[in-house]
């Protein structure tokens, strides 16, 4: 830690705005200027050197975060594309070391307290731009915010939402961060609507629930917590036969096409069409990191036609598999897979071992995150919101698996404790 907690949060202030602005920088920056991204790694940069070899020793102790990144800069060598896949893995390099030394440097309260912070500043400047775009087959009105995507502005809100719950459930986050996570979670609902992203409100309402789950785990015996896990494994089983009767039935089909979606998810099922013929043509090291959406490459510029991307800039297949497999071959995806089962199966230990609003944060963010890999790219593009937040939730997984570990059955308030803390008083029922 670099400075001393305050309160009983435990939260390092200094290192809580650091983590505050410099976050809010680097999830704006996409909309407003590329300075921004700069400063934040000026940012972390600056907090590296402060305690070098400290912040050198975090780094080696995290090794699975870097592996994807260390085999996108080996790329280079059979790249498409070299220049673009150097620059491209160097940055990613730069945001998972960074993603490391932010989970390092405070405890995951704080740090989920100034996510949320940085969540709600983002969302409010997106939806104060007003800017909207055309969606679906009826050419609906979408809010897309700064972001110039209503699914990835429906993102934002949903991981305000999810992160405001948190907060709020937390007794130990000081009350001001507490009423701000209420503001937060009243706030979302009509920004959501106003997104017009149904896959985000699907995932948002179970995200929430398991948050809620967890967090009411929290508050049982340990005699009881199989009882409420055991039912809520039956109610999931039961909403998953739900859906298949349903689809089978053709009734998503009818609801897809009443609200305006196309069935063919816009274009998706061509572009992952298109990259199942591409994949063996370099199927275990693939084109090179980030070497793929290039100007003057036949495909991409075959497949920037056809979704009318007229920069020919940017892009991708919305599917992280397919996404993954292009660059980086069957290799990559077994990297990037390994280190995607290894944030979940922590995040899924710790809270099962000592369930509390910051672990089912994990949990259910995680959830997110991985229901949006079908159809979405969260972690493979550098400066992206999830390629940081990767590299966090394994450090806070692998954290927290070997804090409940050490502390065992001890209470959870007791359990935030650090070596030398006088216990906190127990909270009132």
């Amino acid at each position: 830690m670099a400075g001393r907690p305050a309160g009983q949060a435990g939260i390092d202030w200094p290192i809580w705005w650091t983590t505050f602005l410099s976050l809010t920088g680097y999830n704006i920056a996409v909309g407003i200027s590329p300075v921004l991204t700069a400063m934040f790694l000026l940012c972390w940069s600056l907090y590296f050197l402060a305690w070098p070899t400290r912040n050198l020793d975090r780094l080696l102790l995290a090794p699975l975060p870097f592996a994807l990144p260390l085999f996108a800069l080996a790329s280079t060598l059979w790249s498409q594309a070299t220049a673009v896949t150097l620059r491209n893995a160097i940055e990613l390099l730069l945001v998972t070391g960074i993603g490391v030394l932010i989970a390092r440097a405070q405890r995951l309260r704080g740090f989920l307290s100034a996510f949320m912070c940085m969540m709600l500043v983002s969302v409010v400047v997106g939806a104060a731009t007003g800017r909207r775009a055309a969606v679906g087959v009826h050419g609906d009105m979408a809010l897309i915010g700064i972001f110039g995507s209503k699914n990835y502005f429906a993102l934002m809100i949903s991981m305000m939402m999810l992160s405001a719950a948190a907060v709020l459930a937390d007794m130990w986050q000081p009350r001001l961060l507490r009423l701000l996570g209420l503001f937060g979670l009243v706030i979302g609902p009509p920004l959501l609507v106003m997104a017009k992203s149904l896959g985000a409100m699907l995932t948002l309402f179970l995200a929430l629930g398991c948050l809620g789950l967890f967090a009411l785990a929290g508050r049982l015996s340990h005699r009881l917590r199989p009882a409420l896990y055991i039912l809520a494994a039956l109610l999931v089983l039961a909403m998953v036969a739900t859906f298949l009767l349903l689809q089978d039935s053709g009734v998503f089909e009818m609801l897809l096409r009443s609200a305006g979606k196309d069935t063919s998810l816009t274009g998706r099922t061509f572009l992952w069409s298109r990259a199942d013929g591409l994949i063996p043509l370099h199927p275990l090291l693939g084109v090179g990191y980030q070497a793929f959406w290039v100007q003057e490459s036949v495909e991409a510029e075959g497949l920037w036609r056809f979704s009318d991307i007229i920069s020919r800039f940017g892009f991708h297949f919305h599917n992280l598999y397919y996404e993954t497999a292009i660059e980086l071959g069957y290799v990559g995806v077994v990297i990037l897979g390994t280190t995607l089962a290894a944030v979940t199966v922590a995040a899924l230990i710790a809270v099962i071992r000592r369930p509390c609003p910051e672990h089912a944060f994990l949990v259910s963010a995680t959830a997110i995150f991985l229901s949006r890999a079908y159809v979405e790219l969260d972690f493979l593009s550098p400066f992206s919101i999830g390629s940081l937040l990767l590299p966090i939730f394994w450090s806070y997984g692998v954290q927290a698996v070997a804090e409940t570990r050490r502390l065992g059955r001890r209470p959870v308030w007791q359990a935030d404790m650090r070596p030398g803390e006088q216990p906190m008083p127990i909270p009132a029922r």
